[in-house]
């Protein structure tokens, strides 16, 4: 059912309140080999987007506000990583540096709402449940963001740049029913960085693992259980990042 889909995601907001990749991009050799997420720092992870080269970053980076808060995972109510995210006139940049499994597929989605003001909860969207996800009003943009493949260190790395309007990879109407929605307000959205769990890496659907909402799923959590065994799937873990 899709609402049940998206449930996860009002878990995490209250908890918050009490790589080698395929096909993508790689991360820095310090942080891939030797580096344990939680002792990242804001200035390592902007080294890392910046690394990146994306363009909307590299252009407006003197103009942008940066802020930089912990990944939490709630089936172990611990914080499992550091998050960052960048946002510039015409876009938001992001980096996730998480601890995850050695083997298994994941993806990074946006979960943007643009119209803040609209939504129910307090004191951020979907902080006390999915209502504001299916509230039109709040314009809530769902997109893939990355995908990886987690090497033995079980470091994941992520790193996206969304520019304002790019509706490609959006997920809204497979997931919760309603108008798929590009990002529109980069400056003043609630942002939610979300990792998802596609469990362990099947031979010959990889790629689908870390490029789709439900590649390899054929069993769906919404009690933020990890999953273990071939088809399971899960919403992980998440950084949230409401402006000031």
């Amino acid at each position: 059912m899709k609402i049940v889909k998206v449930l996860s995601l009002a878990l995490l907001f209250t908890l918050f309140l009490s790589c080698d990749k395929e096909e993508a991009i790689q991360p820095s050799a310090d942080v891939q080999e030797n580096v344990d997420p939680l002792d990242l720092t804001q200035e390592d992870l902007m080294a890392i987007l910046e690394e990146q080269n994306f363009e909307g970053i590299s252009k407006s980076r003197k103009s942008s506000a940066v802020s930089f808060n912990p990944v939490m995972e709630p089936a172990t109510g611990t914080e499992a990583g550091r998050s960052l995210l960048v946002r510039t006139r015409n876009g938001l940049g992001a980096v996730v540096c998480t601890k995850l499994i050695p083997g298994h597929t994941y993806t990074l989605w946006w979960a943007v709402f643009n119209n803040p003001g609209a939504c129910n909860d307090d004191p951020f969207c979907g902080a006390a449940g999915f209502g504001d996800f299916l509230n039109e009003d709040t314009e809530v943009s769902m997109l893939y963001a990355d995908g990886a493949l987690v090497k033995r260190n079980g470091y994941g790395v992520f790193t996206a740049y969304r520019r304002n309007g790019d509706i490609s990879g959006a997920v809204n109407n497979q997931v919760l029913g309603i108008p798929d929605l590009p990002i529109t307000n980069s400056k003043t959205s609630h942002v939610f960085l979300v990792v998802r769990s596609h469990g362990p890496a099947i031979p010959g659907q990889i790629k689908e693992q870390i490029t789709t909402w439900e590649g390899g799923c054929s069993t769906f959590y919404i009690d933020f259980t990890i999953p273990i065994v071939e088809g399971e799937c899960s919403d992980m873990q998440m950084g949230i990042h409401i402006p000031e």
